[in-house]
Formats: structure tokens, sequence, C-alpha cells
């Protein structure tokens, strides 16, 4: 199936959930040489306490298509994207949480060639 890029729909989630001040993003996998510490005045934390990160895990995704109409030449994908959320204090993950989700929620990818978005929203059974 050609039509949506998986790799360009992921980085523009990655660059969205990056748009967080303080949050430091991974795609994939969490980060190989430790998790960052929590930073005060531009230094880490004496504390250690792990700073809020989250990690980007984006999936390939399905066809997709609408209705009965499947004589229809536009291509859609359902797209499945999991962020998981990590941190030194509850508060603060909760906090990174919230940040995530307003981030991402009902958010349209825009600039990806030839394609039209619906906005994000989350997969059957998140409730």
């Amino acid at each position: 199936m050609s039509g949506v890029s998986r790799l360009d729909l992921a980085e523009k989630t990655r660059l969205r959930i990056e748009a967080i001040p303080g949050l430091f993003v991974y795609v994939g996998r969490p980060p190989e040489s430790g998790v960052p510490v929590q930073q005060t005045n531009g230094q880490d934390d004496p504390s250690g306490i792990v700073a809020t990160y989250a990690v980007i895990y984006p999936g390939a995704g399905r066809p997709h298509i609408d209705g009965e109409d499947r004589a229809s030449t536009s291509q859609d994908l359902d797209w499945l994207v999991q962020v998981t959320v990590a941190g030194g204090t509850p508060r603060n993950v909760l906090a990174a949480v919230d940040k995530v989700h307003t981030q991402l929620h009902r958010w349209r990818p825009t600039g990806l060639t030839g394609v039209n978005t619906d906005g994000l929203i989350p997969p059957n059974g998140y409730d």
C-alpha cells in the first residue's frame, strides 16, 4: 500500500511530543545508557530523581475501508501509536501524561504530501 508514510507519521508525532518543555522523548526504546535525571537550573538535580520521559512506539497500521465503497481510490490507514511515559515520581509522570494527551488528542498531522488526516483518537477499548 502506497500513500501514507508511516515514517513521516512517526516523525511528526515525535516532533509534536518534543514540543512539551522538560520532557525527554525517545522512539522505539528507552535510552540505552541510563535514564535522564531531573534538571534544576540547567544542572542534574542532586536528588537523582529520574526526569520524565516519553517513549513513542509507532505501529505499522492497517488499511481501512469506510462503509461499502470498496471501489474508492482513496487509501485509508488506521495507524496506532503507543506512547509510554515514565519518570521519578507519580506526580511528574501523571502531569506529563496529561501534557502528552493534550498534544496528541484530536491532533491532525499536517504537511504529509497528498494525504488528508483525521485527528488522533484513542483506539476502541481505551476508555
